[in-house]
């Protein structure tokens, strides 16, 4: 066991060895913490919640940032603005993003812009990560897990009227950069409302050996939610989020974004009625659209190549669910949902060099659909005063097309063709309807008071979704990519166990898991290109998944708070006896902070984040080893008077030359980096944050 690891199991056992000689009543909550975000609230099992006073306050660029910090989620970079969360070794669309029923896409075919990097932290009101056994009525797919956006802004209603703003700004070293927002909430006894706008612009940042990293980012946006009673138990909300993209650097990526325009809307009408075996109807809808356009302006291939892509992704979703209260122990949840995605993007190209230059165009997703029309029940039952049961159930209708097939792509043949060319004849039939089948169990024991235990297992399925079915033949990175519309659903069978411990003293969680996924959908070289280059597309295979998470928030001591956090997860291909690529490593977390004060109350906190060596790796992905680091900060902050919050801080305290496993090889040369070398973090930096409440 190298150093790091033992000094952080001894940390860690030693202080849950000073908090176990302290007795209290357990406490509900949240702990706030920029490294660490421990929920203490008490959720459904394998369930993280962020609430408010996390996305308020802070320099997450994005909610993906902000779900980094949880035990089990990581985050595959593109960029240093692109996050796409990992849940547990699984990630690309695997993990559902929904802003309330509203699945959320991105716009580039090589995921330059995961669903999370339209969400700027303050536009939610919380937000919700699924890693374990679902409930089957959040909606299909998910075999990854589901991030659940909400901004749904909801007062007590008897609370008194009210009207408050709100100004917050970041500066951020090391990209040398401003992220800030403006806002105001409020409402009466039979309207809420709650409205924000935000900004960011950043810059490139270097590494701690002093590389030059393209890093630059300009965007803005907000969100509005509206909230109305027009009847005792009676509640209709809408919410919208509107993000424009002007600009953004992707190193790992053949291209970078000019723009994108975004907009997410959902709206749901709810009625309640109390004491009757009908206990309430509810029902939601909404739409997410994206416009989003790409080029190669910045990128050291344009002498050769002058390419841009225009590319849409537009989401709908509807849902009704009702709640049937059989007695006072069981409730039945019932109910019907329908999404659809439309997915079109046309690549243009221009060969300066060549006799005849073009343009060219490809039809990189070929006017691509895919709908899916689901049923669910669920039982909630107290089996005995400490026992509680859920069962669920959904089946699932998926149909999947793609209308443009027939158009010409590189080479000079149809879409249609380069399927058959690298799968066979069963891939030039591009229409697909597939049912589906879930459910799952979750039962839960509360021995003691303080300690709540759980196991939990199920299947949960999927279609292969539009990019992995249907992209067109086109240049990506390290070379082409082509869909497979042959692919056979995603299953996945899964077995967690875990508990929770809640005392005054601190909570700590502990859970372990472990999946099996059938036709696992995994993207690897398929075969050559004339030119030589690798061709890169999707097939199934068997896969299995395993780990376990440790989470705790300790206080043994007045002023004193320990936060600490230990993943793993391993993720092995089955059936060629290999490992599966975009595994994280073993990671720990851990800091101590202290509070004091009250009229002018302050803390400052020192912690790290210590990354094992990842050298379970597929090299057919391809991907690389990484060394494993550790990385430190120091953080303090105050109230110097009653509505000002400041925050400062110092991120890779000692200047720590590293590089995440997750992220991607740069694609082309772009400030210092060469192409295939490994994108560096940032080096040593400091930030600052206030926030004034009016």
């Amino acid at each position: 066991m190298s150093r790091w690891v033992y000094l952080t199991v001894v940390f860690l056992l030693g202080f849950w060895s000073q908090g176990t000689a302290q007795e209290g009543a357990g406490q509900s909550g949240e702990v706030v913490f920029k490294e660490i975000i421990i929920s203490s609230e008490p959720l459904e099992p394998e369930t993280e919640k962020v609430g408010k006073e996390v996305l308020d306050f802070g320099t997450y660029v994005n909610i993906g940032e902000v779900l980094d910090a949880l035990p089990g989620v990581s985050v595959v970079r593109r960029g240093a603005g692109a996050t796409e969360p990992v849940i547990r070794g699984l990630g690309w669309e695997r993990v559902q993003t929904q802003v309330g029923p509203v699945p959320v896409y991105g716009g580039c075919p090589s995921r330059m812009d995961p669903p999370v990097t339209y969400l700027l932290p303050d536009s939610a009101q919380d937000v919700t990560v699924v890693k374990g056994v679902p409930s089957v009525t959040l909606g299909p797919g998910g075999t990854g897990g589901r991030i659940m956006v909400s901004t749904d802004f909801q007062r007590d209603p008897h609370a008194p009227p009210e009207v408050r703003g709100w100004l917050s700004s970041t500066y951020n070293g090391a990209r040398k950069g401003y992220l800030g927002g403006i806002g105001t909430k409020g409402g009466n006894e039979w309207v809420d409302y709650y409205a924000v706008f935000n900004g960011l612009s950043y810059g490139d940042y270097k590494s701690a050996d002093g590389t030059d990293v393209p890093a630059s980012q300009k965007e803005y946006g907000g969100a509005i939610s509206l909230g109305f009673r027009p009847a005792e138990n009676h509640r209709w909300w809408h919410g919208l989020i509107g993000v424009r993209d002007e600009g953004k650097e992707f190193p790992a990526v053949p291209m970078d974004s000019v723009h994108t325009t975004t907009w997410i809307y959902h709206t749901g009408y709810r009625m309640d009625f109390p004491g009757n075996t009908l206990e309430s109807i509810e029902f939601t809808g909404g739409f997410s659209l994206l416009d989003h356009l790409m080029d190669n302006s910045h990128k050291p291939n344009r002498w050769m190549m002058k390419g841009s892509a225009s590319t849409d992704a537009d989401s709908f979703a509807g849902r009704a669910k009702q709640n049937w209260r059989i007695n006072p122990s069981m409730l039945l949840t019932t109910g019907l949902d329908y999404y659809h995605l439309a997915r079109d993007g046309m690549r243009e190209r221009f060969m300066p060099l060549m006799p005849n230059p073009g343009p060219f165009f490809d039809h990189i997703w070929p006017d691509a659909t895919q709908a899916d029309v689901g049923w669910f029940a669920e039982w909630n039952m107290d089996l005995a005063p400490r026992w509680t049961l859920r069962l669920g159930g959904r089946m699932d209708y998926a149909l999947s097309s793609a209308e443009a097939v027939n158009d010409l792509g590189v080479g000079g043949v149809s879409v249609r063709q380069q399927f058959i060319r690298f799968y066979g004849p069963e891939a030039g039939k591009v229409d697909r309807d597939e049912l589906l089948g879930s459910g799952n169990a979750l039962l839960e024991w509360q021995p003691i008071d303080p300690l709540f235990i759980h196991l939990g297992g199920g299947a949960t399925s999927r279609p292969a979704g539009i990019t992995e079915r249907f992209y067109a033949f086109s240049p990506a990175p390290g070379g082409y990519q082509i869909g497979n519309p042959s692919l056979d659903p995603e299953i996945k069978y899964e077995v967690n166990w875990g508990a929770d411990w809640r005392r005054s003293w601190g909570t700590v969680g502990i859970s372990f898991f472990y999946s099996w996924v059938n036709d696992y959908i995994l993207q690897t070289k398929v075969g050559d290109f004339a030119d030589g280059l690798p061709v890169r597309g999707f097939r199934n295979i068997d896969a299995e998944l395993y780990g376990a998470e440790l989470g705790a928030v300790l206080r043994p001591f007045k002023h004193w708070t320990f936060p600490l956090s230990l993943s793993y997860v391993r993720g092995r291909n089955s059936s060629e006896d290999r490992d599966l690529p975009e595994i994280p490593p073993f990671e720990g977390r851990a800091a101590a902070r202290f509070e004091h004060g009250t009229g002018v109350p302050w803390w400052i906190e020192f912690g790290g984040r210590f990354t094992a060596p990842q050298k379970d790796v597929d090299d057919w992905f391809p991907e690389d080893e990484t060394a494993g680091y550790a990385v430190f900060h120091l953080y303090a902050g105050c109230r110097p008077v009653k509505n000002l919050r400041i925050q400062v801080g110092i991120d890779n305290l000692f200047n720590k030359e590293y590089h995440e496993h997750l992220t991607r090889e740069a694609v082309f040369a772009g400030g210092d980096l060469s192409a295939g070398d490994e994108v560096p973090a940032p080096g040593i930096s400091f930030f600052a944050v206030g926030r004034y409440d009016f």
